[in-house]
C-alpha cells in the first residue's frame, strides 16, 4: 500500500524566555481494505535562571490506530492507543559541588483491542517522582535519592457473548538509595551503595488474591588497593534481601525470604607489559526460606550455592605474537534447606572445567590472526532418590579467527570452529560453525 508522512521539527526557538523544541510526525498507511495511522508529537521547554538553577518541561501526545488481519485472514482486529506524557526536571546548585535535582513524570494511556470475538480496554496511569541530592568532590562523591511512584491499571475484557470481567490493579513503590565513591589515597579506591525498596501491589476486587507487599534491600561494596604498579587487589561483596508478603490468607503460605550473599576477590598482576595474570573468585549463596514452613506438609525452603574460579594469562612472546590462556572452574549445588538446624540435603551437584589456549599473531599489515583450542568438561549428579550421574559432557574445539582492519572504523572478521562432543548415553558427535562479521565503529 501507500505511506504518507508529515514531519515537524523546530529547534531552539525562544518562547517567553524559554528555549523551546518541537518534534513530531503523522504517518498514514493506506492498505487494501484498511487504513492505519500513527501520530506522535512532543514539545519541550528549557530555561536556565542562573548559574545555580535550571528548569525543563516536556509534554507529549501519541495516537496509534492499527488494523490487522487475524490468523483466519478474512477478519480484522483493531488496536487503538491514546497516550499522554508529561515530564519535569528542576536542577538547583546549592553549593559549588552540591546539587539538588527533582524529576516528575506522568503518563496516561488508553488501549483498546477489538475483534469479532473479543473486546479489551485498559487504562494506565503512572506517576513517578525522584528527588536527588548530589555531591561531586575531587576525592569523595555521593548521592542520596528518594523515589516514589504510583501505577493504576483498570482493565475490562468481554469475550463473545460473555459478561464483562475486570482486572483493576494498583501499585505503590517507595525507594531510598545511597551511593558513594571515595578515593582514599593514590593506591586505594572505595565504592559503596545501598538501596531499600518497598512495593505495594493491590486490587479493589476482593475476588482477586493479588494483594502483596515486597521489600528489597540491596547493598554493594567494592575496595581496590594497588600494592605496586605491578600488583592490584580488588574485593567485591553484594547483599540482596527480598521479603515477599501475600496479604490474603489463601496465598500467605507462600510468604518467603530470599537472601543472596556474594563475595568476589580479584588479583591482577602485570610485569612490564610482557605478562598479565588475573585471578578471580566468585562465591554465591542463595537461600529461600518460607515464613510458615512449619504449617506446610513438606519442607519447601531451598538453597543454591556456586563457586567460580577464573585464571587468565596473557604473555607477549614477541612484538607481534601473543599467548593467551584461560582456565575456569565452576562448582554448583542445589538442595533442600532446613533453617532450624542450618543444614542442606543435596538434590543436585555440578562441576565443570573450561580451558582455552590461543595464539594471537599481529605481524601482517592490518591483519590479526587467532588460533586456539578449548576443552569443556561438565559432570552433573542427582541425589534423588540416591546419588547418580546424570551428565558427563566433554567437548573439544579448535578455532581459527582472522580479523582485517579495512579502515580505521571498519573491521572484517572471519571465524571457523569445528567441534567434537559426547555426553552420557550420547555417542561422539561432530559439527562445525563459521561466522562472517562486518563491524563499523562510529
Amino acid at each position: 500500500g501507500w505511506v504518507a508522512q508529515v514531519t515537524l521539527n523546530a529547534r531552539n526557538y525562544n518562547l517567553l524566555d524559554y528555549l523551546s523544541n518541537v518534534d513530531g510526525f503523522s504517518r498514514l498507511f493506506f492498505f487494501p481494505g484498511r487504513r492505519n495511522q500513527e501520530h506522535r508529537y512532543y514539545v519541550s521547554w528549557f530555561k536556565r535562571f542562573s548559574s545555580y538553577a535550571s528548569d525543563s518541561l516536556r509534554v507529549g501526545y501519541e495516537f496509534v490506530d492499527n488494523t490487522y488481519h487475524l490468523a483466519q485472514g478474512t477478519e480484522f482486529e483493531n488496536v487503538q492507543v491514546n497516550a499522554r506524557f508529561l515530564s519535569h526536571q528542576l536542577d538547583y546548585r546549592i553549593a559549588r559541588r552540591t546539587q539538588f535535582r527533582m524529576t516528575n513524570k506522568f503518563q496516561n494511556r488508553d488501549v483498546t483491542q477489538s475483534n469479532p470475538g473479543l473486546q479489551n480496554h485498559r487504562k494506565e496511569l503512572n506517576l513517578a517522582n525522584r528527588f536527588e541530592l548530589l555531591f561531586n568532590g575531587e576525592v569523595f562523591s555521593s548521592a542520596v535519592t528518594l523515589f516514589t511512584s504510583q501505577t493504576i491499571n483498570e482493565a475490562s475484557r468481554r469475550s463473545g457473548g460473555s459478561r464483562e470481567s475486570r482486572t483493576d490493579i494498583e501499585g505503590l513503590q517507595t525507594a531510598l538509595n545511597y551511593r558513594m565513591n571515595w578515593r582514599v589515597s593514590s593506591r586505594d579506591r572505595f565504592r559503596f551503595s545501598v538501596a531499600y525498596t518497598k512495593y505495594e501491589y493491590s486490587s479493589p476486587d476482593t475476588t482477586l488474591d493479588v494483594d502483596e507487599d515486597d521489600i528489597r534491600l540491596i547493598a554493594d561494596f567494592a575496595w581496590l588497593h594497588r600494592f605496586s604498579p605491578y600488583f592490584t587487589v580488588k574485593l567485591w561483596a553484594n547483599l540482596y534481601l527480598f521479603h515477599q508478603i501475600y496479604l490474603k490468607a489463601s496465598r500467605s503460605a507462600n510468604n518467603n525470604w530470599n537472601r543472596i550473599y556474594q563475595l568476589g576477590p580479584s588479583f591482577y598482576l602485570k610485569i612490564s607489559g610482557v605478562l598479565e595474570n588475573a585471578l578471580q573468585i566468585r562465591i554465591l549463596a542463595n537461600y529461600t526460606v518460607y515464613d510458615f514452613e512449619e504449617l506446610l506438609p513438606v519442607v519447601q525452603s531451598y538453597i543454591h550455592r556456586k563457586l567460580i574460579f577464573t585464571d587468565s594469562l596473557r604473555v607477549n612472546l614477541t612484538a607481534g605474537l601473543q599467548f593467551v590462556a584461560m582456565y575456569q572452574l565452576e562448582k554448583e549445588d542445589n538442595g533442600t534447606f532446613y533453617k532450624d538446624i542450618f543444614a542442606e540435603q543435596l538434590t543436585r551437584e555440578l562441576t565443570s572445567h573450561f580451558i582455552d589456549l590461543s595464539l594471537v599473531y599481529r605481524r601482517f599489515h592490518r591483519f590479526r590472526i587467532i588460533s586456539g583450542l578449548n576443552w569443556f568438561i561438565r559432570d552433573e549428579w542427582s541425589y534423588l532418590p540416591e546419588k547418580q550421574r546424570t551428565r558427563q559432557y566433554f567437548s573439544f574445539s579448535p578455532r581459527l579467527i582472522c580479523v582485517y582492519s579495512i579502515e580505521k572504523n571498519l573491521l572484517l572478521r572471519l571465524a571457523f570452529a569445528p567441534k567434537v562432543y559426547r555426553d552420557l548415553n550420547l555417542q561422539r558427535q561432530y559439527y562445525g560453525t563459521g561466522q562472517l562479521n562486518l563491524q563499523y565503529f562510529f
